[in-house]
């Protein structure tokens, strides 16, 4: 006879065939990060007595024991959705984006060791750090009881592509049900609707809110700029760090306004008071910081790293969350171009349409030029879409 057994990021798969190679006993289980333990159950001999169920993610017997997390309902709108930490500079605008499309959230705080031993008991230990980070600080943020679980949600983008961010909404949930928080929903976003959890209470207008998005994300990566110039120059040490907070705190209620012309006008004000602060002879040198984009942007997963190149006299160059995600402009172009990829409709966060096509419900047509430009040059503000009217 012939055992197999499958040890996944969140269930182990047991199989038993005979020489001909006939299934005489199969095992689908979560392992709940105890793997031994599982696998022992898995292949027990008083379990395996004329049992047979599914291996395969779409069994019904499997399908019968699978624990998920409660549904997003309309009735949930009144819940606060947690949210992640994700990066110093841009975790902060979250929730003012999240409020003007009608739904109160929080930003968790930074990750910290205790969160990652969270994870790693969470989670599997063969996930990437940012996974089991975020996993860990969901979990503890729930159990510290800080907010009433029947007002809570929690909330995970998903990329959909081949990074194990794609896995993220399942070892949360996997995490939640297993520490007894299978009553709380947890609201899945991503451009591929087949990602997209059933949640009906959860459904802002993606379009109309594009353009103050957009201005969003250039005004964080703008700040992150000035910040990034000015910590090592500055005449008055803590004076960058004090603008930043300053200009993040006025961002945010301009934000709540929805006023993307004061958001520019802002990003102005905050470059010359930055330029005031620094000493204009100084010229450090420079080191760019590359990577995983959770690894790359949050402190704590990358040990601070920015920080400590700071303290030592050398500027970082940290790139720009806006030019990861208008790639996607050139990228539809391209690919529709040399015939790489179909563009179809969908439904979620939508994803500017710049190839020129026939643009379907939901598409924002930008011209392929400006999408070019839009990539060149991030400070760009005039190159963006305007709504309608």
């Amino acid at each position: 006879m012939y055992l197999g057994i499958d040890i996944g990021s969140t269930t182990i798969k047991t199989v038993l065939c005979d020489r001909n190679g006939d299934i005489l006993y199969s095992d689908y289980r979560r392992h709940n990060t105890d793997i031994t333990a599982t696998a022992a159950a898995g292949i027990a001999p008083e379990e395996a007595h004329g049992t047979s169920c599914p291996t395969g993610a779409d069994g019904a017997d499997m399908e019968q024991e699978r624990l998920t997390t409660r549904r997003f309902e309309t009735s949930d709108r009144g819940r606060t959705i947690v949210v992640p930490y994700f990066a110093e500079g841009y975790s902060e605008f979250i929730p003012s984006v999240l409020k003007v499309m009608g739904y109160d959230a929080i930003s968790l705080p930074p990750g910290t060791q205790d969160d990652v031993e969270t994870g790693l008991r969470c989670a599997n230990n063969d996930i990437c750090y940012p996974a089991t980070i975020v996993v860990g600080s969901i979990i503890n943020f729930l159990k510290s009881g800080k907010l009433p679980r029947e007002k809570t949600a929690v909330i995970m983008y998903q990329t959909g592509g081949q990074c194990r961010a794609t896995n993220y909404f399942a070892l949360i949930q996997n995490a939640m049900c297993a520490e007894g928080f299978s009553d709380i929903p947890l609201i899945s976003i991503s451009k591929n609707s087949e990602l997209t959890a059933n949640q009906p209470g959860f459904d802002p207008d993606w379009k109309h809110n594009l353009r103050l998005i957009l201005y969003t994300v250039l005004y964080a990566d703008c700040l992150s700029k000035l910040y990034h110039t000015a910590v090592t120059r500055e005449k008055q040490k803590g004076r960058a760090a004090s603008l930043r907070h300053k200009y993040t705190e006025l961002g945010k209620a301009l934000i709540l306004r929805r006023d993307c012309r004061g958001v520019k006008d802002l990003t102005g004000q905050a470059a010359r008071e930055f330029a005031a602060a620094i000493r204009t002879e100084l010229h450090p040198s420079i080191i760019g910081i590359v990577g995983e984009i959770y690894v790359k942007y949050n402190s704590f997963s990358n040990k601070d790293v920015v920080r400590w190149l700071n303290s030592h006299g050398i500027e970082t160059a940290v790139p720009s969350v806006y030019n990861f995600f208008i790639s996607a402009f050139a990228n539809r172009h391209i690919n529709k171009r040399e015939h790489i990829k179909k563009l179809q409709t969908r439904s979620g966060p939508p994803m500017p349409c710049t190839c020129g096509c026939a643009a379907a419900p939901g598409h924002l047509t930008v011209p392929a030029r400006h999408a070019r430009d839009t990539v060149r040059s991030p400070m760009s503000l005039r190159m963006l879409p305007k709504r309608p009217g």
